[in-house]
């Protein structure tokens, strides 16, 4: 799986709808919330895979993406708000609640 940092992927991305665009709407959204990941503590978050293929660049305006990876940080206070946000989105996608046992990444997606 390919990872960019998500940030810098979305600042640079002239698509209005870059990341999730049934979830965040338009790019400057989806930049908020990876925003609020790296504010509660993430480690580091990447776009998955990013779709910049020439016919998506060229009929959506730049690359499009729909997964998140996030690096989780040790701290267990930043991991516990971590999985609070990540339980609303699983939830809101009907997906079963990620539980923290540990490990390193969290993968975010969203259909």
């Amino acid at each position: 799986m390919r990872k960019v940092p998500a940030l810098a992927w979305l600042d640079a991305n002239k698509n209005p709808y870059a990341l999730a665009s049934n979830r965040f709407g338009s790019t400057a959204n989806a930049r908020e919330f990876v925003k609020e990941l790296h504010r509660l503590g993430a480690a580091q978050v990447f776009v998955a895979d990013p779709r910049d293929d020439e016919h998506t660049v060229k009929q959506e305006g730049g690359p499009y993406a729909d997964t998140l990876i996030v690096s989780l940080p040790k701290e267990k206070s930043a991991r516990a708000a971590l999985f609070r946000v990540f339980a609303v989105e699983a939830k809101r996608e009907g997906f079963s609640v990620e539980r923290d046992v540990g490990q390193g990444l969290v993968l975010l997606w969203w259909d």
